[in-house]
């Protein structure tokens, strides 16, 4: 079996991967940990003429915090699948539209068999207006889903 587990840099997210390698994992497991990365944020300001760049100093230190971020997730994540001499992939990636449709596209290219991830426990209200990553995912891929409540 192929599983991808969904994370990001919460306690939901390494509690989902525990519940995986507690219940779920075999040693015959492949075992794919993906994380759709938000896209830097490049500030748009007035004071820009039309047609003017973006200081080429800021983008880089932007790109440069949002990099160190990534790096302090899959660092996390690797060091607990090495702990645990797991065979395991980092699929680590910038979205492009909406970060359920990455984990979506993520599985499917990798072949897995199911998606394992975290929820942020929102309530009703607050997922109808803020949407909810593992009510996309939930809902919209062709693979079964196991969604690990939030402690």
């Amino acid at each position: 079996m192929r599983a991808l587990v969904a994370v990001d840099g919460s306690n939901t997210a390494e509690t989902a991967l525990d519940w995986y390698l507690e219940c779920l994992h075999k040693p015959e497991n492949e075992l794919i940990i993906a994380h759709a990365g938000e896209p830097p944020s490049i500030p748009t300001f007035k004071l820009f003429a039309e047609g003017a760049a973006f200081p080429s100093d800021e983008i880089t230190k932007i790109m440069a915090e949002q990099n160190k971020k990534m790096d302090k997730v899959k660092n996390k994540f690797a060091l607990k699948c090495d702990q645990k001499k797991l065979k395991y992939k980092l699929v680590f990636m910038m979205y492009d539209g909406e970060p359920g449709e990455s984990i979506i596209r993520t599985a499917e290219a990798e072949k897995c068999d199911a998606i394992v991830m975290g929820s942020r426990g929102l309530g009703a209200i607050r997922r109808t207006i803020l949407g909810s990553v593992s009510d996309y995912v939930l809902h919209h891929s062709k693979m079964p889903v196991l969604i690990c409540p939030k402690k």
